[in-house]
């Protein structure tokens, strides 16, 4: 099995009574490089820069089962509750759906 490798990450940042931003959780994803050029590097070429700009890319990359993906969500906000939790990532998650 390969070493998984930092594909991408994001934070998700909630407003605060609307005057400060607090950092909530942040996500990373991992993917097996050896396993997603096998399975993608013959439909994206290109140097790394051009690659990190396609959009495509990052949709089958997410989209494929032909290799691991691992995703690490780390908590920022130490007073979080569990169901405030799980809110921000519903309300996340459901607008990602409804696009």
């Amino acid at each position: 099995s390969h070493c998984p490798q930092l594909a991408g990450l994001g934070v998700r940042a909630k407003r605060l009574l609307g005057i400060k931003n607090i950092n909530v959780y942040a996500l990373g994803v991992y993917v097996d490089g050896t396993g997603a050029k096998k399975a993608l590097g013959h439909k994206f070429k290109g140097d790394a820069a051009a690659l990190a700009a396609n959009q495509a890319l990052y949709d089958e990359v997410v989209a494929s089962d032909s290799f691991e993906k691992t995703l690490r969500l780390v908590i920022s906000f130490g007073h979080l509750k569990r169901s405030q939790f799980v809110d921000a990532l519903e309300e996340r998650l459901g607008a990602a759906r409804q696009q």
